[in-house]
């Protein structure tokens, strides 16, 4: 085995990751809300700074590899106080394939950060998912119902900071293991409980949609759970919201597996199935509203960058290297692809997190929006070079390289909808002190564009 081990110099913290998006002032009737004004933020404002610079290393470092197996490898490490460290590690000598964690979370920026999204009092809070992560439950082996009660509950400390004005509504991250790969009979894991005590505290700590007369969505109901309510559809004013989940529909793992369960490696088995398929196809070409908004965790629920992407497998129809169409064969209910139906129906914007930053690109008219980390106090653009590139594997594909914004966190979006422009702005969030490092002042407009109906 090979590794890697990188450093920085940052607080301890916490292994707690959150992606936030607010639409903000998409009222009932289409017209913004109050305390949020259109036009008070100009289109395209605010400079990207150039990529991030490599950590640097600590003045003491030192490490000592030990118990060395076919598989694994012990690693012990001393380092200066409040050295954050992760390592990166494969199975030929440099070349890394897997990462540790990453810790990107300070409780008292998170707290600024939801502060400064509730001062803006928007009408709904929308969560990327990775917010409820139970995986050092499972590598602690330490997973109850009470321990994951526990998760949920300390969110709520910092959702509720909401208040009674903003609805709050999730997406489901690979890191909430709230997937159904997990119940089925193809692995024999002792983690079978993982996604019913994830859905359950789910479904009893926050009040999330189910099919009625004002919602459509998912109508799978899990034992010991009911409705897991992970994907759903609403209109508000004049954008239609559209929310879709590939964890609870796969029956492989999409993303990150638990102990003894890999990742497919062959991701055509990943998918958001056929009955959530033709249920999202005809509720974008049903719907008669001015902006279509989709969200999900990640393009394919999966992998880094949106552009570099968007011609695989159930997205784009292509394998990965992008040589071979598949979709026809391997898709054979579907109608097309992922990204070519939003493209056909004029999807405006596909928000998304999973990688960490701040990262605007679009592909064919679909502005693809990744919404930055509202609590990373080292204020760093994760994954950055997973975006956007000069070029991108999708035949035909209306790409323009020119267009792509990267920014380094922390803060959260603020989505203002009116008749004729969405407006989208990134608010940045910083500790009090830590204005020179973040490189922007808190409650600071870091970057902001207009989008208009398509």
């Amino acid at each position: 085995m090979s590794s890697r081990l990188a450093a920085r110099r940052a607080a301890v913290i916490a292994g707690l990751l959150f992606a936030a998006l607010v639409p903000a002032a998409c009222g009932g009737d289409g017209a913004p809300s109050s305390g949020v004004p259109v036009g008070t933020v100009p289109p395209e404002t605010g400079t990207p700074p150039t990529a991030p610079t490599e950590p640097t290393t600590p003045s003491t470092l030192n490490i000592v590899l030990g118990r060395p197996t076919d598989s694994s490898i012990a690693a012990s490490v001393l380092a200066d106080p409040g050295t954050e460290v992760y390592f990166e590690y494969g199975t030929a000598p440099a070349t890394y394939t897997g990462q540790t964690l990453v810790e990107m979370f300070n409780a008292d920026l998170y707290a600024v950060n939801v502060r400064n999204a509730a001062a803006r009092q928007p009408d709904l809070y929308v969560a990327l998912g990775d917010d409820f992560s139970i995986e050092k439950l499972i590598e602690q082996n330490s997973l109850t119902q009470e321990a994951v009660d526990q998760v949920y509950r300390y969110q709520r400390t910092y959702f509720g900071l909401l208040g009674g004005g903003s609805s709050l509504f999730l997406v489901n991250g690979n890191h909430e293991q709230a997937a159904g790969y997990l119940l089925g009979d193809r692995y024999n894991t002792p983690y079978r409980n993982a996604p019913v005590f994830a859905g359950r505290a789910r479904v009893t700590y926050f009040p999330l949609p189910a099919p009625d007369g004002f919602y459509s969505g998912d109508t799978m109901q899990i034992p010991g759970v009911g409705l897991v309510r992970d994907y759903y559809a609403f209109e508000w004013g004049d954008a239609l919201f559209v929310v879709i989940d590939p964890y609870w529909h796969s029956p492989v793992p999409v993303d990150n597996g638990v102990p003894g369960v890999e990742k497919t490696k062959d991701a055509w088995e990943a998918t958001i199935g056929d009955e959530q398929y033709a249920w999202f196809k005809k509720v974008l070409e049903t719907s008669r509203a001015k902006y279509k908004f989709v969200f999900e965790h990640h393009v394919l629920g999966t992998g880094r960058g949106a552009a570099a992407l968007v011609h695989t497998y159930e997205w784009g129809g292509y394998n990965r290297n992008g040589t071979a169409y598949e979709f026809s064969s391997l898709r054979r209910n579907w109608a097309k692809p992922i990204h070519r139906l939003m493209e056909d129906i004029k999807v405006t914007i596909f928000f998304f997190g999973h990688d960490h930053l701040f990262t605007r690109e679009k592909v064919d008219g679909v502005v693809y929006q990744e919404v930055p980390n509202p609590a990373d106090n080292t204020y760093t653009a994760f994954n950055a070079d997973a975006y956007n590139p000069a070029t991108i594997s999708l035949p035909g594909a209306n790409y323009d390289a020119t267009y792509g914004v990267i920014m380094p966190n922390s803060g959260y979006l603020d989505v203002t909808v009116s008749p004729d422009r969405v407006t989208v702005s990134y608010i940045r969030a910083v500790l009090p002190g830590d204005e020179a490092k973040a490189g922007a002042t808190n409650g600071a407009v870091g970057y902001s564009y207009s989008v208009s109906a398509r």
